[in-house]
């Protein structure tokens, strides 16, 4: 019982860890371009379930010449 427990919470905590890079990275883009509708880039990512790769978005979300670069490497998956 006690190991479907610990099962759980890990799984909970990399769901927040991957929740919270999602908000980061949606985050990150509105700024950098506010005037775009991220709702289907949003969607996107939470169908993403590589945290590295999430990972690797954030960083490029701070550097992506454009959204629609951004874009094609959501196409990546």
């Amino acid at each position: 019982m006690r190991n479907l427990f610990e099962d759980a919470i890990q799984y909970g905590k990399k769901e927040g860890k991957m929740e919270g890079k999602i908000e980061a990275i949606t985050d990150i883009l509105s700024i950098r371009f506010p005037d775009v509708d991220l709702n289907d880039i949003t969607y996107q990512l939470q169908h993403i379930d590589d945290i590295e790769f999430l990972d690797y978005l954030k960083n490029q979300a701070k550097t992506v010449p454009s959204i629609e670069e951004f874009k094609r490497l959501l196409e990546k998956i």
